[in-house]
């Protein structure tokens, strides 16, 4: 265990000091500067570990129990306003986001009257009162973390399209580090024996950045490799103009859309293109989902449909597997998407306006 400290001390000093140079010579870019921020306040915690679980804690108890609970209330908003710069390519911080850190000061209010106890005062209620006061605390911090973890993952795949396949992998690559560390951090509180068995917690989040450092570090292309399906793809502007217009040509005039079952694949097949340029093609060049794209037609028919007088005996859900939808859950989420309406309340506000016109 002494190694394995000494190993902590010296990558928590070397975090900080990075991450206060990310965060100081970029402090204007929030890409760089949220994840200075997420590594200098991990670097921090590793301090505040190895203080706590020492003899300097003893000897200097001023600060034991300070910073360690609610530090970990700010790894998830500082994650999240990482991965929104890329993901929405936001560049600055707004008011709004100000409430990812109301669980963080919900926290602070809750405990500040421990820490401002006298040392010999704290240190007893703690060590009193820490099941009923202090595990709470560590539970509510590892499902914390937990749900920020699937909120980044959540928005990673949901915007994957939108991103170069670079951006892509180093998003993913971070969200997997910080669920994986989620998870051991929430067995840890469970089922620990005591604080200097985090050690390992804290072991296994540096290991997994020291690989991910080495590895680019000793291999710059590695991110290239393994999107090579799109590196090594011969598409220019031109091909992807091309394949645009045939798509265009399929949805127009063929109405491919209204196949319910329609997928890139089968796309690519009609069109005979390879599917991973017809991927390319959406996210580099129409800059949309191809879901989205398929489902904006079809509700651009469905209006054709409500509009229409032969139609108005049926009911939503033929209007939606006319127009290709599978069922009327998913239809009226596209719908509502693409119109900011309902599809009742469209065919209704139609009919008003046909009363209207003739009379």
């Amino acid at each position: 265990m002494t190694i394995i400290r000494y190993f902590l001390l010296i990558q928590a000093l070397t975090i900080l000091f990075i991450s206060g140079g990310v965060f100081f010579k970029y402090s204007k870019n929030l890409k760089s500067w949220t994840i200075g921020l997420f590594s200098g306040i991990f670097g921090l915690e590793i301090l505040v570990f190895l203080y706590g679980t020492s003899k300097l804690s003893i000897v200097y108890p001023q600060f034991l129990g300070w910073f360690y609970f609610d530090m970990g209330f700010l790894y998830g908003p500082f994650l999240w306003f990482h991965f929104q710069s890329f993901i929405y390519n936001k560049n600055r911080y707004s008011k709004i986001d100000g409430l990812h850190f109301i669980a963080f000061i919900i926290i602070y209010i809750l405990i500040i009257d421990i820490l401002m106890l006298p040392n010999e005062e704290r240190l007893q209620y703690m060590r009193e009162r820490f099941l009923d006061q202090i595990m709470p605390i560590n539970y509510a911090r590892a499902i914390h973390q937990l749900l920020y973890a699937i909120a980044v993952i959540y928005v990673s795949i949901k915007n994957r399209t939108k991103l170069s396949s670079n951006v892509l992998v180093y998003l993913f690559t971070l969200a997997i580090i910080y669920i994986c560390s989620t998870l051991i951090i929430s067995f840890l509180t469970l089922f620990a024996d005591g604080w200097r068995q985090f050690a390992y917690y804290y072991l296994f989040n540096n290991i997994m950045i020291f690989v991910v450092g080495i590895i680019l570090y000793t291999n710059p292309q590695f991110l290239k490799e393994i999107t090579k399906k799109y590196s090594n793809s011969t598409l220019d502007y031109d091909d992807m103009v091309q394949i645009q217009n045939k798509i265009n040509e399929l949805f127009i005039h063929d109405l491919i859309f209204l196949k319910n079952d329609l997928t890139i694949g089968y796309l690519a097949k009609k069109l005979n293109v390879k599917p991973y340029k017809i991927s390319q093609t959406f996210s580099e060049f129409i800059q949309e989902n191809f879901n989205d794209y398929v489902n904006k037609h079809r509700v651009m028919y469905s209006q054709k449909l409500l509009k229409d007088n032969a139609y108005n005996i049926y009911k939503i859900e033929a209007i939606a597997t006319e127009s290709g939808f599978n069922n009327k859950v998913t239809f009226y989420k596209a719908f509502t998407k693409h119109t900011a309406t309902t599809p009742s309340k469209y065919r209704n506000l139609n009919k008003k306006e046909v009363k209207n016109n003739l009379s």
